[in-house]
């Protein structure tokens, strides 16, 4: 496949949530993220928005179906952090999500796309 603008938009998206991470542990008062709780929120929705915009509807395999278990383990880390604002839940939600990132990039990247069917 090739990159598209969508991959562009999830890397932002995911320098972003990055950002926000290092933004907490530097000590930075940002509105709304100054605290464990409030930067995991923002972290979930934004990587949320970057698996919706960087992800392919019509890939299928065990490829995909371990990067979707990887998915959840960075949605309930972060649910988690968010309950007992807890910091290693908080680094691990950001870490699954930049691996994710780098993983689905790196197969549009490399992997050549599905042939076209007519009618499909």
């Amino acid at each position: 496949m090739r990159l598209t603008w969508r991959d562009g938009i999830a890397t932002v998206l995911t320098a972003a949530a990055v950002a926000i991470f290092w933004a907490l542990q530097a000590g930075f008062s940002l509105p709304l993220v100054a605290s464990v709780r409030g930067a995991a929120a923002a972290i979930l929705l934004i990587g949320v928005a970057a698996c919706a915009a960087g992800a392919r509807m019509n890939e299928r395999g065990p490829l995909f179906t371990a990067l979707g278990f990887l998915g959840a383990v960075a949605f309930f880390s972060g649910l988690i952090a968010i309950i007992w604002a807890s910091e290693a839940a908080l680094a691990v939600e950001t870490s699954v999500i930049v691996f994710l990132w780098a993983a689905t990039t790196i197969r549009h990247t490399l992997v050549p796309p599905p042939p076209i069917t007519p009618g499909a």
